[in-house]
């Protein structure tokens, strides 16, 4: 490109910072050296952005799998909400994501940002077939009205901002085979389900509704080995009713 035709841009007109998410499947916890000095893969513009950044070491998505996890950062909206209720889209599935409510990218285009999205989508793309139908979302099922019902304000984590009650009262997390799981504190309730829910042993099960769960208390047992569900069904009732308030409320965060 010739220097004739480029922009120049003065730095004082630059008001707005750049916002750029990444988001990498199948990446373990343990593959970026920042979090694992002993990992097999190099990772050193990771490292680097983490040493100047902020780096969490208690943060999860609210699936272990594409869809549902795309769907809740753009939406600030639990998937299970939708008609997905487990499995991923595919490509002449629906739009999951309706018309109307704002997304992350329609609020910062309010802001007066230019957005867009490289590589993987997987949120349906409503392509027309070969008979000539398009499908839409109003063809699925009938979906919950709204957006950024489960969302919660992170700028204070992001800035370094110590607090003494955690942002997010509880998190909700959902399986490929639609196990749900509710985690609050240090406490980790599956429920209907005594499997992984999905491809990790022990696999291959969906959940029963009211069949026994599974119920784990992380900070004696972080790697899940000992199933107190028989032994502590005070915190199963205690769990069990806040994920089904949330289910019935239609949102875990407080109207705002």
């Amino acid at each position: 490109m010739s220097v004739s035709r480029c922009r120049v841009f003065k730095k004082k007109s630059v008001s707005r910072p750049n916002v750029v998410f990444i988001l990498a499947d199948d990446l373990g916890y343990g593959d970026v050296g920042c979090y694992n000095p002993e990992s097999k893969i190099s990772t050193p513009n990771m490292d680097l952005l983490a040493k100047q950044g902020v780096r969490f070491t208690d943060c999860h998505s609210p699936s272990a799998f594409c869809s549902p996890t795309r769907y809740g950062i753009l939406t600030g909206r639990y998937c299970w909400r939708t008609w997905l209720k487990r499995g991923v889209v595919g490509g002449y599935t629906p739009p999951l994501i309706e018309p109307d409510p704002m997304t992350v990218a329609s609020f910062l285009k309010r802001q007066g940002y230019t957005t867009g999205c490289f590589v993987k989508w997987h949120l349906g793309l409503g392509w027309t077939r070969q008979n000539g139908f398009t499908p839409s979302w109003k063809d699925a099922e009938s979906m919950w009205r709204g957006s950024w019902q489960d969302s919660f304000n992170i700028l204070p984590a992001l800035l370094g901002k110590k607090s003494k009650t955690p942002i997010r009262e509880a998190l909700v997390s959902h399986s490929e085979n639609g196990t749900f799981a509710i985690r609050k504190g240090g406490w980790k309730l599956i429920l209907d389900n005594k499997t992984s829910g999905g491809w990790v042993e022990p696999s291959g099960k969906r959940p029963v509704p009211g069949s026994p769960g599974q119920l784990y208390s992380l900070a004696d047992d972080p790697y899940e080995k000992k199933d107190l569900w028989e032994k502590r069904q005070d915190v199963v009732g205690e769990l069990t009713k806040l994920l089904e308030r949330y289910k019935r409320e239609g949102r875990s965060a407080s109207i705002r």
